[in-house]
């Protein structure tokens, strides 16, 4: 059996520079394999948390969407109701106004009366 210790040296192994440089190569190579294997892991991790932030935030944001549309809903009602409370303020106005304008006729014409008869 070959064994490579530093301690046994009663068996002696001899291996060939090439094999031992073309070993160490792929050992060095193994070791960064396996560090860009740990990076990837760590970048799909992030993504995938990206990714469910993003999801999170569409949600937030289709949900700002719909509210806002419920608002500027509600805002067409106000809006609505505030008109028909216009037209009907309006509507009372012209009705005083009309009544302002008989109450002055009415006292003018009263006024006149009084002028005459006092001179009388």
């Amino acid at each position: 059996m070959l064994t490579f210790s530093q301690t046994d040296t009663d068996s002696l192994a001899c291996v060939p520079i090439e094999h031992l440089r073309k070993a160490t190569i792929e050992l060095i190579e193994y070791d960064f394999c396996k560090i860009e294997r740990d990076s990837l892991k760590a970048t799909i991790i992030d993504l995938g948390t990206i990714i469910e932030n993003k999801d999170s935030i569409i949600q937030y944001e289709t949900e700002l969407k719909n509210l806002a549309f419920e608002n500027i809903d509600s805002l067409g009602i106000v809006v609505s109701t505030l008109n028909t409370e216009v037209e009907i303020l309006k509507e009372e106005n012209q009705e005083i106004t009309k009544k302002r304008n008989i109450y002055r006729k009415i006292t003018g014409a009263l006024s006149t009366v009084i002028v005459i008869l006092l001179r009388l």
